[in-house]
């Protein structure tokens, strides 16, 4: 072994790896692969994600745009369910307001003046004064019967007939009225 003159060899560094140049041609396959036909799947398997993937956020903006829908429907269905407990409590209100008026009309028709039981009235709740939000004849009726027997007044009987006063006149009394004579 014979050292070449003048130049000595330079020790290698065991940190950095010999440098290889690139192969100008790739390595022949030894195992038998198609390595074309390998890049051409994967060609084939990126385009199939990539539509995939398109259909995919096609349909993820179709389901954002459904979900906005249904929180607009949603928020219409909160509007109409407070619009219709509104219009219920003015029909209560209303309803309330009538069974009032009803039991007022029903003590005047037994005599009592709305000055006599104005007081009483104010200080009953009319809400119950109805059954499944309709005025109920039969607790009106309960409250009139209590308020004429607070009233001590009777309920006058329609069945006696008129009672004094002048009755209705006949011919011969119409006869003697127009001549003067008598009464």
């Amino acid at each position: 072994m014979s050292e070449p003159t003048g130049t000595t060899p330079p020790a290698a560094d065991p940190a950095t790896p010999p440098v290889t140049p690139p192969p100008s041609t790739p390595p022949a396959a030894t195992d038998g692969t198609d390595y074309k036909a390998l890049a051409a799947q994967a060609q084939a398997d990126a385009e199939r994600w990539k539509a995939m993937s398109r259909k995919h956020e096609e349909r993820a903006k179709a389901n954002a745009d459904a979900a906005a829908g249904a929180r607009t429907v949603e928020q219409q269905l909160e509007d109409m369910r407070k619009v219709i407990a509104d219009r219920d409590v003015a029909d209560v209100a209303r309803n309330g307001r009538m069974a009032m008026t009803t039991v007022q009309a029903q003590l005047a028709g037994q005599g009592f003046s709305p000055d006599d039981v104005a007081g009483l009235l104010e200080q009953i709740d009319p809400v119950r004064l109805l059954k499944d939000g309709e005025p109920d004849d039969g607790a009106i009726k309960k409250l009139v019967e209590s308020l004429i027997k607070v009233g001590g007044r009777s309920t006058p009987d329609r069945d006696q007939g008129q009672r004094g006063g002048n009755g209705p006149m006949d011919m011969n009394a119409l006869i003697r009225r127009r001549a003067g004579v008598g009464k």
